[in-house]
């Protein structure tokens, strides 16, 4: 590949990681609900899954799972469940009485971490919808004549850049004045984003109603 090439592969992998999503939202929530620690390990749980659906469909592997009809239902409908599921969590903290312990972002312990690096994760591999904007990308690149390590470079570049650009949104959504906002408005917060995950995770499933 020519270093032009790397050049247009950086700028659309920065322009996919950047736009609006069940991401985007998955992550804004977990900053404000637990805070900036989780929201960063929510952002590389998710470059790690970017990162190997993109070696995946570099190497071909992910043309697997969208020939398999079955395997794209089931990982799209897994996808779904888990934002219903972090909506109803939200939803349940929106009930609670406010200023409790669990309400605070900075309570976050190492079981929160733990989790939000995994939601992270788990909402980019149950989005096989990142496996299609990848095969259509790195179709315009992939030749018989590329190495694993040339295949495992791309990964890694589209891996760092998600990771970057949701770093980004981590740390815009962590300033001061954000961060009092969201705390004065906590409940609002939290219905807010149920809502939102909610809807997302329902225009995932219409396609199989």
């Amino acid at each position: 590949m020519s270093s032009s090439d790397w050049l247009t592969l950086f700028s659309i992998c920065l322009m996919g990681a950047y736009s609006p999503g069940p991401s985007q939202a998955m992550i804004l929530s977990c900053v404000a609900h637990h805070g900036k620690a989780a929201g960063m390990r929510a952002a590389i749980g998710h470059g790690f899954g970017v990162l190997l659906y993109a070696f995946a469909s570099a190497t071909g592997l992910s043309v697997l799972m969208l020939t398999h009809e079955r395997l794209f239902a089931y990982a799209q409908i897994a996808g779904s469940g888990l934002l219903l599921y972090i909506a109803f969590g939200l939803f349940r903290a929106a009930m609670r009485p406010a200023h409790t312990p669990a309400d605070s972002p900075e309570n976050a312990s190492a079981t929160i971490l733990l989790t939000s690096f995994r939601d992270g994760f788990l909402i980019a591999i149950f989005n096989p919808k990142i496996a299609v904007f990848f095969l259509s990308l790195f179709s315009q690149f992939l030749g018989p004549e590329q190495t694993v390590t040339t295949h495992i470079l791309m990964g890694l570049l589209a891996g760092g850049i998600d990771t970057f650009a949701y770093v980004t949104i981590v740390m815009l959504a962590s300033l001061p004045v954000v961060t009092e906002f969201l705390t004065r408005y906590a409940r609002s917060r939290n219905l807010l984003f149920a809502g939102l995950l909610s809807i997302l995770a329902l225009s995932m499933l219409y396609p199989f109603v």
